[in-house]
């Protein structure tokens, strides 16, 4: 018997509502930083993110990154880019290690170190061990098959070292986080609060 778990999150403001203090902490998942330097210069999320982003960086509030996010970045980037330009360059919807072995591919390549570059410029590598999370809650919830590992990973990470998960993932899955967002899917009523 397969039970849905639906996590109510209240512990959520909108990017446009967040008034930098000191000694904030905040930790930017992938969609965030993707929304800032990726390859869809029309995302939606991509002027408050990067709005957040600069005043972040304007009032000294670190900002906190760590491999896994960095790999989602790559990864993603790179797919997004294979979606993007796979009917121009003829290929299938399922042939991207095809597309990563032609020449075409050094160049997202190539732009996507430049913009890594850039992420770990201006943030603070954190990358914790397993003996810092609770690995055992971790495994738990996600074998209720209703959440996205490193979802679950992100939120002990952010729980632990009290910091801000910076998220538009709008099924993110935890509570015991603060938790800023430009996405209004987030919010029970829809809107900003």
């Amino acid at each position: 018997m397969l039970f849905l778990v639906l996590t109510v999150v209240t512990n959520i403001k909108h990017i446009d509502n967040y008034s930098p203090s000191n000694g904030d902490m905040l930790f930017f998942d992938a969609n965030v930083w993707l929304a800032i330097y990726g390859p869809s210069p029309t995302y939606w999320a991509q002027s408050p993110c990067s709005s957040l982003f600069y005043k972040s960086i304007k009032n000294n509030i670190d900002i906190y990154t760590n491999s896994l996010i960095i790999s989602e970045v790559v990864n993603t980037w790179a797919r997004l880019e294979f979606h993007q330009q796979r009917i121009q360059l003829g290929f299938k919807p399922n042939e991207f290690k095809k597309f990563r072995e032609t020449p075409k591919f050094i160049d997202v390549a190539e732009d996507i170190s430049i913009n890594i570059e850039k992420i770990l410029r201006w943030s603070k590598r954190f990358d914790s061990c397993l003996e810092s999370i609770d690995m055992e809650i971790i495994i738990s919830k996600y074998g209720s098959g209703t959440y996205d590992f490193n979802d679950l990973v992100f939120g002990e990470i952010c729980k632990a070292n009290d910091f801000i998960l910076v998220t538009n993932d709008h099924d993110f899955c935890t509570t015991d986080v603060n938790i800023l967002t430009a996405n209004n899917r987030m919010f029970n009523d829809g809107e900003a609060v």
